[in-house]
């Protein structure tokens, strides 16, 4: 199966908000069209599309991040492949792009966040070499003026 890993594009905002929708996430087309547009040139960012037969199956996005209490490190921010499309190698592939892309920043240390209940997701990550550090909870308000 030969896939193509490629960087986003804003053509591919339905692509990447119907996929979303797969993990629960209903944003609009034109609200993902927006955050791509904002995101897609940015140095400390990259989001890519897993092509197969010129279909996009796939998104990963990649971030730079700084932390004062732990320093630099790359991270995983989303990462989505089609389910029809899943445990054939592409969130694999997505993952050594993630690699390569850390090591090509000067850092050494990439991480990824993940839902609890989504335990598929959990071995995937774990037999991709990532180990688990600590669980915790997310919190969210929504601020009115």
């Amino acid at each position: 199966m030969d896939i193509i890993i490629r960087k986003a594009l804003l053509t591919d905002a339905t692509l990447i908000n119907e996929l979303s929708k797969q993990l629960g996430y209903e944003n609009t087309q034109a609200d993902t069209r927006s955050y791509l547009s904002s995101l897609i040139n940015l140095p400390n960012e990259e989001i890519l599309v897993a092509e197969y037969n010129n279909l996009p199956i796939a998104w990963m996005q990649l971030s730079l991040m700084l932390r004062i209490e732990s320093g630099y490190f790359a991270e995983i921010t989303g990462l989505v492949v089609a389910e029809n499309y899943r445990s054939i190698g592409v969130g694999n592939l997505l993952i050594d792009y993630a690699k390569s892309w850390t090591y090509a920043k000067g850092i050494n240390k990439l991480r990824v966040k993940t839902n609890i209940v989504r335990q598929r997701t959990h071995t995937f990550y774990e037999r991709n070499g990532f180990t688990l550090r600590k669980e915790q909870k997310a919190y969210e308000m929504v601020v009115y003026g």
